[in-house]
């Protein structure tokens, strides 16, 4: 408790306090100008909707990729040469990923010239932006790999603790075809085992910070760069602004997760 929850109490208490104007290096006393900028600006909502869908977006390509492979490759994701193909990406950290995305995908990177030197594109300055992009490809490419391999590994694990592949002879000798078995045993148990760590992921990549900053556009931000942008930048104005906005954050992080836990809770409830 001391360890963990007090320096966020502490944080959360410091950040609520500043954004008030109680205090700070410009603190001149109880103030609400700076909620009512956060509230006269759509510029967190923006980012944070913009966030929240990218976010999604990658969630889902990569529970559905993770399925696919742990269902299909189980014997091999932690067995063999090939097991070591799913750690890989899980070694590298953000930053690092993020760079070596934008080697591969920028309009002067790797696959563009290898697209130029077999007359694909007539230069490599034609190559589609694939970095930096409005359908923020790079950042989705990015976290699905790195997603992929993380959840691939752990639907494995639920595989084999939970005993599907018996589980599915039972279901195969009582009359049901092999897509009945994986759309009605295999997947439902999974992602019913795996939705706390899927819930948390998507937690953790809302709030990822390296990889959008490298691969994301000016505008839309992801909610982590614009938030990190107010405290960095030489404006002092800015500072509580940005608390606001880490506050704001924090609450709707909060109501999601309070939401999904009890949308989940009643699921069970009713089944």
């Amino acid at each position: 408790m001391l360890v963990t929850l007090l320096p966020l109490l502490a944080g959360l208490v410091y950040a609520i306090l500043n954004s008030f104007g109680l205090t700070g290096i410009l603190s001149n006393g109880f103030t609400l100008g700076h909620w009512q900028t956060f509230f006269g600006s759509n510029e967190f909502g923006i980012s944070f909707l913009y966030s929240l869908g990218i976010t999604g977006i990658i969630i889902i390509i990569s529970v559905v990729v993770a399925l696919a492979i742990s269902i299909n490759y189980t014997k091999n994701i932690d067995k063999g040469k090939s097991a070591y193909l799913f750690y890989i990406p899980l070694a590298l950290p953000y930053i690092v990923a993020g760079f070596v995305t934008y080697q591969l995908f920028n309009p002067t990177g790797l696959f563009s010239r290898i697209a130029y030197f077999f007359h694909i594109s007539s230069s490599p300055e034609t190559f589609p932006d694939l970095t930096n992009d409005a359908l923020s490809f790079g950042i989705i490419i990015t976290h699905v790999v790195i997603a992929s391999t993380f959840f691939s590994i752990l639907f494995a694990g639920i595989f084999k603790n939970e005993k599907l592949i018996e589980l599915a002879d039972i279901a195969k000798g009582l009359g049901a075809k092999n897509s009945q078995v994986t759309k009605k045993v295999i997947i439902p148990i999974i992602l019913k085992k795996a939705f706390p760590s899927i819930v948390l992921y998507g937690i953790f990549t809302l709030g990822s910070y390296e990889i959008p900053l490298l691969l994301g556009r000016q505008t839309p931000q992801f909610i982590s760069v614009v938030i990190a942008n107010k405290f960095q930048r030489f404006n002092l104005q800015d500072v509580p602004l940005a608390y606001c906005m880490a506050i704001a954050y924090t609450v709707l992080i909060v109501i999601i997760l309070f939401y999904l836990t009890k949308k989940k809770k009643l699921y069970h409830e009713n089944n």
